[in-house]
């Protein structure tokens, strides 16, 4: 690849992309692939009526906030489909997306606790910082008590 005072070429002498080019639109060609893919069981999934909004409250702190814009699949609604939409979700890739979705709604929990420790690290760290900001301490000679300098 032949480099240019302001980056690299897009073609070579030719006038054909340059290998970084291919290499980039054959990602970009995967990613859309991969998209219509998802999109096709996501699709499956709410002609089922299977999607509903994700009623979320997480705690931050000594607050519990809540979660707005997320959907999760209902998994009564999955449980009682015909059929004729259970195939349908299972040929779009629906069910392998659905079952992944309700495992990992358990770890919400896990998740919290994360932020939690985040949280319980981050107290610390700055305690910590404060602490490394003093300049000296000594021990005074008469109560045997720190004295901070």
């Amino acid at each position: 690849m032949e480099n240019t005072e302001d980056g690299n070429a897009f073609f070579d002498d030719q006038d054909q992309p340059t290998q970084e080019i291919k290499d980039i639109l054959d990602f970009l060609t995967q990613i859309k692939a991969s998209r219509d893919v998802t999109q096709g069981a996501v699709n499956a999934l709410a002609d089922a009526g299977l999607i509903m909004p994700w009623k979320i409250n997480l705690k931050q702190g000594e607050k519990v906030v809540p979660v707005e814009g997320l959907f999760s699949v209902d998994e009564a609604a999955l449980n009682k489909l015909d059929d004729e939409d259970f195939l349908a979700v299972r040929k779009a890739g629906g069910l392998a997306l659905a079952y992944a979705q309700l495992l990992s709604m358990n770890q919400l929990a896990v998740l919290e606790r994360l932020g939690e420790l985040q949280g319980q690290i981050l107290k610390q760290q700055a305690a910590n910082s404060e602490a490394s900001n003093l300049t000296g301490f000594s021990l005074s000679e008469d109560e045997g008590s720190l004295v901070f300098e």
